[in-house]
C-alpha cells in the first residue's frame, strides 16, 4: 500500500467516524522510504483535525521543503480555532501542490462557507463533484448548506443518507450544521435535539480516540460551542430551587473555621453526605498527572469495615472536563451514563456528581451516590448542594494559600536564622587570616551543597542547569511517565535514574540497570526476558530477565541506541502489552515495569539516523531530560569537590583533604571530557599521593593540552608537574609487583588513561612483570 493511498485510507475512516482505527492505521502501517513526509504530514493534519494543535504544529518542526501539505495542516489548526479567514488562506495554498489537492478544496469550500461567500463556495464544489478522490457525501454534506429554500430539509437528508452509510464523522457534521441554522432561525427545541444528536455521534468518536486525546477532541470550536448548547437546556431543568438553608449554613461555618486540608475535606464530605442524604460521599481531587483521586471517603466499607474508593471513574471525570453536574435518579436507564460500564458494575442507582471549582480552576469533584435506591436525590435540594460545592472550592483554595504562606513564613525563617548565624560567624573571623577566610569559604559552598532540591534527590549541584534537572525531577518522579535521560558519558544518568525511582510509588521495588551497549546482540533477548532450562546450549536452569527482576519497580535502560532493530521491535511490543516471553517459554508473563531510557544522543536525532525505530520513540521518550556537561556547569565544580574529597576521607578512614586555590583553579579551567567521572578519579589520584592536607595543583593529573592556563604560575609548574606524575607512576608500580591493571586501580585512572601515561613517560616494562 502506497503513502497516498494510506492517507486517503485515514480520512475516509475519518468519515466513518472511526478516529482510533485512522490513528492505528498511521502507528501500523510497514516503515518505509517517505521522501515527501506524506505520514508525518497526515499525522499532523489528523491531530488538528481531533483538536490536538500544539501536537499538529509539533511535527512541522525541521521539515522546510514540503510547503503545501504544511499549509494543510495549518489550515486545519486554524479552522479547529474557528479563524475561517487563515484557514482559506492556508487551504488555498494547499490546494496548489501535489498531493491532498481535494482535501484541501474541500475544506476551503467549507471555509467559504462559513465567512458567507456562497458563490465561491459553489464553484469549488462543483469542481470537486468531478474529482474521484472525494467522497459524494462530502460534497453533498456542503452543497446542503447552500440550498436557499431548504437548507433543513438538505442537511436533515443528507444526515439520513450518512447514518444509513455508516459515516457517522459526516453524520455528525451535518447534525451540527443543523444545530446552528436553526438557532440562526430562533428555534431553541430543534437547536438542542439537533446538537444533542450531533454531540453523541461526537462522543462515540472521541472514545475511539487514546485517552490523552480525547480532551483536545473537544478544544475544536465548532464542536465546543455545539456541546455547549446540547448542555443548556439540561444544567438549566434538573435544579430546583434551593430550600433549607440552615443545614447548609451550619455547614459552611464549620469549612470557613478549618485550615487543616486534611480535615477539611473530611469536612466537607460528611456535610455532603448530611446534606443529600447519601448512602457513600467522595472527595475526588485532581492529582499532578491530572487524574481523579479520592482523598477522602464515607459510606464505603466492604464486609470487612475496611475504606473501598469504588465509584464511577467515567462519570468523574465526565464532570471534570465538561464542568457541569451530572445529577441521575436511576444511573441504569440514564442514557447520559447507561453506556459506562462502572455504572453496572458497582449497580449504582442515584447518583450526585458536581464540579470542585474556584476562580477558573476545577480543584477536583464532589461525588455522591447510592447503590440501594433509585430517585434517592430527587427531592434533595441540589440548588443547596451545587452552592454548598462551590463553597467548599473556596474552602479548599484558602486552605491551599495558607499552607503555600506557613510554608514561605518557614522557609523565611530558616532563612534568617541562617543569615543571622553567618552574620555572627563573620563578625567573630573577620580578622584578614587566610586560613580562617578559606574555612569560611569551605562552610558556605558546605552548606550550598546541601540544597533542599539536592539533598532530596541524592545529586550535587546548584547551577541553574542542575536546578532545571530538579524541577523536572519534581515533576516527573511521582508520575508514571516513560522517562529517557540525555547525556554525555559520565554526566551521571543511571544517578538520576535511580532519584527518579527513589522519588516514585515504586521506592519499596527493586531498581534494576542494563547497559544495551555491553551485552552481545546473542545474549540481549535472554539478558531482556530470560529463559527456560534448556533454552539454548549451556541453559543449565532457568534464569529471570531484567524486566522480571524489576517487576514493580524500576528498570533504567542504558545506551537504547546500541540495541538491534529486531529487540527494539520485541520491546516495543512488551511496552504496548505489558507481557513478556522468557527465551524457550510457550506462556507470557505479566510485567509491571516504569522504564527510564538513557542515550549520548537525543532519540529524535537516532530516529533521523535510523538507528531507533519511530514508534518505539513515541513510546520512550514522553518526557526527555537532558543533563548538562561538566564543563557547562563550572560553578559546580568547588562543591562536587568538597563531595568527593569529603567521600574518600570516609572512605580511608582519613582526614578530609582540601584544595589550594592554584588547584581549585586548574579543576575549574578543565574541560572534563569525562565529566563528573573524570573529576572524581583526579581526585582519587591526588589524594593517594599528597603529602599533605592539601592538594596542589601540580599533584592534579590533569592533560595540560585539555585546560585553559589560568596563571604564569600554571605553566611554569607544568614540567615539574610531569615529572611528579612519572615519579607517582613508577611508584606504584613497583608498590604493585609492575601489575599494571593494579596499579591504574591504585592511582584512580582508567586502564587506558594509565597505558597513555606510560608511553607519554616512556616507561617500559622489566622482562617478567606485568
Amino acid at each position: 500500500m502506497g503513502l497516498d493511498e494510506l492517507a486517503d485510507r485515514v480520512w475516509r475512516q475519518v468519515d466513518r467516524g472511526e478516529l482510533g482505527q485512522a490513528f492505528r492505521l498511521l502507528w501500523e502501517a510497514p516503515e518505509g522510504v517517505d521522501p515527501g513526509h506524506t505520514r508525518k504530514f497526515t499525522r499532523a493534519e489528523l491531530q488538528a483535525y481531533c483538536g490536538n494543535e500544539d501536537a499538529a504544529l509539533a511535527l512541522l518542526v525541521d521539515i522546510q521543503d514540503a510547503k503545501a501539505p504544511s499549509a494543510m495542516v495549518r489550515a486545519r489548526v486554524a479552522a479547529s480555532r474557528g479563524d475561517w479567514e487563515s484557514a482559506l488562506s492556508h487551504a488555498s495554498s494547499a490546494a496548489e501542490g501535489p498531493r491532498g489537492v481535494a482535501r484541501a478544496l474541500l475544506l476551503a469550500a467549507l471555509a467559504n462557507i462559513e465567512l458567507r461567500r456562497p458563490e465561491e463556495a459553489a464553484r469549488l464544489l462543483d469542481r470537486l463533484a468531478r474529482d474521484t478522490a472525494v467522497e459524494a457525501l462530502s460534497v453533498a454534506a456542503l452543497r446542503a448548506r447552500l440550498v436557499a429554500g431548504d437548507s433543513v430539509g438538505a442537511l436533515t437528508r443528507v444526515a439520513d443518507h450518512a447514518r444509513e452509510q455508516g459515516a457517522a464523522g459526516i453524520e455528525a457534521a451535518a447534525w451540527g450544521d443543523l444545530s446552528t441554522l436553526h438557532r440562526s432561525r430562533g428555534d431553541a427545541t430543534e437547536m438542542r435535539k439537533s446538537a444533542v444528536r450531533a454531540v453523541e455521534l461526537w462522543d462515540d468518536m472521541a472514545t475511539s480516540l487514546p485517552p490523552p486525546l480525547r480532551a483536545g477532541f473537544w478544544s475544536d470550536a465548532k464542536r465546543r460551542a455545539i456541546r455547549k448548547t446540547s448542555k443548556r437546556q439540561k444544567t438549566e431543568a434538573v435544579l430546583p430551587a434551593p430550600t433549607g438553608l440552615a443545614p447548609l449554613l451550619a455547614n459552611l461555618r464549620r469549612l470557613a473555621s478549618e485550615r487543616d486540608l486534611s480535615r477539611l475535606l473530611t469536612l466537607i464530605t460528611d456535610g455532603a453526605v448530611s446534606l443529600s442524604g447519601a448512602e457513600r460521599g467522595f472527595v475526588l481531587l485532581v492529582d499532578e498527572r491530572g487524574a481523579l483521586e479520592a482523598k477522602t471517603i464515607r459510606g464505603a466499607e466492604n464486609q470487612l469495615g475496611e475504606q473501598t474508593a469504588a465509584f464511577s471513574r467515567s462519570i468523574a471525570e465526565t464532570v471534570l472536563i465538561d464542568g457541569d453536574p451530572v445529577i441521575t435518579v436511576d444511573a441504569a436507564h440514564d442514557a447520559r451514563v447507561q453506556d459506562y460500564m462502572s455504572v453496572h458494575q458497582l449497580m449504582l442507582k442515584s447518583v450526585a456528581c458536581l464540579p470542585i471549582e474556584s476562580r477558573g480552576r476545577t480543584w477536583g469533584v464532589l461525588y455522591l451516590e447510592h447503590r440501594s435506591s433509585s430517585g434517592r436525590f430527587s427531592g434533595t435540594d441540589l440548588s443547596l448542594l451545587r452552592a454548598y460545592a462551590d463553597q467548599a472550592a473556596i474552602a479548599i483554595e484558602t486552605s491551599d494559600l495558607f499552607e503555600r504562606i506557613e510554608t514561605q513564613r518557614q522557609d523565611l525563617e530558616r532563612a534568617n536564622v541562617a543569615l543571622r548565624e553567618a552574620n555572627e560567624h563573620l563578625e567573630q573571623r573577620l580578622h584578614g587570616q587566610s586560613e580562617v577566610l578559606q574555612r569560611t569559604r569551605r562552610e558556605i559552598a558546605r552548606l550550598q551543597a546541601s540544597t533542599p532540591e539536592g539533598d532530596r534527590w541524592g545529586l550535587v549541584g546548584v547551577s541553574d542547569g542542575m536546578r532545571r534537572v530538579y524541577e523536572l525531577l519534581d515533576r516527573i518522579a511521582a508520575n508514571e511517565v516513560p522517562v529517557v535521560v540525555i547525556g554525555e558519558s559520565g554526566t551521571g544518568k543511571e544517578l538520576v535514574a535511580r532519584a527518579i525511582h527513589r522519588g516514585s510509588t515504586r521506592v519499596e521495588a527493586p531498581c534494576v540497570s542494563l547497559n544495551c551497549g555491553a551485552i552481545p546482540e546473542g545474549l540481549l533477548e535472554s539478558e531482556l526476558f530470560g529463559h527456560v532450562a534448556g533454552a539454548f546450549t549451556g541453559a543449565t536452569h532457568a534464569r529471570d530477565g531484567v524486566f522480571q527482576q524489576a517487576d514493580g519497580g524500576t528498570l533504567f535502560m542504558d545506551e537504547i541506541a546500541d540495541m538491534p532493530g529486531r529487540m527494539q521491535l520485541d520491546l516495543l511490543r512488551v511496552l504496548q502489552e505489558g507481557r513478556i516471553r522468557p527465551v524457550g517459554a510457550a506462556d507470557e508473563k505479566p510485567i509491571d515495569v516504569r522504564l527510564i531510557t538513557a542515550s549520548k544522543q537525543p532519540l529524535r536525532e537516532l530516529v533521523a539516523e535510523g538507528k531507533l525505530r519511530e514508534d518505539l520513540y513515541y513510546r520512550l521518550a514522553v518526557v526527555e531530560l537532558e543533563l548538562p556537561p561538566l564543563r557547562e556547569r563550572r560553578s559546580d565544580i568547588p562543591l562536587l569537590c568538597d563531595h568527593f574529597l569529603g567521600r574518600i576521607a570516609e572512605e580511608r578512614g582519613e582526614a578530609k583533604k582540601r584544595l589550594s586555590r592554584a588547584a581549585l583553579q586548574r579543576l575549574c579551567a578543565h574541560d572534563f571530557p569525562g565529566n563528573v567521572r573524570e573529576l572524581e578519579h583526579l581526585l582519587v589520584n591526588a589524594s593517594v599521593f599528597t603529602t599533605s592536607d592539601t592538594i596542589e595543583a601540580t599533584e592534579l593529573a590533569i592533560d595540560a593540552g585539555r585546560t585553559a592556563p589560568t596563571s604564569n604560575a600554571d605553566i611554569a609548574n607544568y614540567r615539574d608537574f610531569k615529572d611528579a606524575e612519572r615519579d607517582r607512576i613508577l611508584a606504584m608500580l613497583n608498590a604493585q609487583g609492575w601489575n599494571r591493571a593494579k596499579a591504574a586501580r591504585a592511582l584512580g585512572m582508567a586502564r587506558r588513561t594509565f597505558y597513555r601515561r606510560l608511553r607519554e613517560h616512556h616507561i617500559e616494562l622489566p622482562k617478567g612483570k606485568g
